[in-house]
């Protein structure tokens, strides 16, 4: 969502109210059918302020992703998925990323970088890298833990995203691709894997 998209007011399936947005004031949280409550501000298409109204916001809409790569099959059989949940907007700023198909009660740790790249392992892991460039690590949490879920998560602020100087405030249309190293075994040998990568596209 960004300033000037249009708003369907009437619920008609057709953007015909002269109604547009301009930003949010209030977020709520998402729904049982995946979708998020928003109370926003409008203007009609002149500029001039339409006033206040409670929008639903699809859930599928705001998440540009794509995979890249899959996960190598680890302890537990399959292979670690990673999505993305929320909403990327420069606006909205509300994001995660979340990877299952763990191993339960392990750790692991999310980093990207700013490209794809083709899939490559690495030293004294079963894992593959799919990220080209230089690799930023998250720091908020820097480690997860899966539990007994075999579960992990992150949460995505566009505006601190981790590089491999620093920080980066991410606006509409760059691209960032996501991947998650944790602690795995082969054939009862510890080691390390990786998750598959996806990439994130800001709106």
């Amino acid at each position: 969502a960004q300033t000037g998209d249009p708003i369907d007011l009437d619920g008609n399936g057709f953007f015909d109210d002269d109604a547009f947005f301009k930003r949010v004031v209030f977020l709520g949280g998402w729904t049982e059918d995946d979708r998020i409550h928003a109370v926003v501000e409008l203007q009609r298409g002149d500029g001039s302020n339409l006033g206040l109204a409670v929008v639903r916001i699809l859930h599928f809409a705001f998440s540009p992703c794509a995979l890249v790569c899959d996960g190598v099959p680890n302890s537990t059989g399959g292979a670690a998925r990673m999505r993305v949940h929320g909403l990327p907007s420069a606006v909205l700023n509300e994001a995660a990323l979340h990877v299952d198909g763990l191993p339960q009660n392990t750790f692991g740790l999310f980093f990207g970088g700013p490209a794809p790249g083709p899939p490559t392992p690495l030293v004294n892991s079963i894992g593959l890298l799919c990220i080209s460039g230089p690799l930023g690590r998250f720091q908020n949490p820097p480690v997860v833990f899966t539990g007994p879920t075999g579960e992990a998560s992150a949460e995505l602020d566009l505006t601190r995203i981790p590089t491999a100087t620093g920080f980066t405030d991410l606006q509409a249309g760059d691209t960032r691709v996501f991947q998650l190293w944790y602690r795995d075994s082969a054939g009862g040998s510890p080691t390390s894997n990786l998750s598959g990568a996806t990439t994130l596209t800001v709106r």
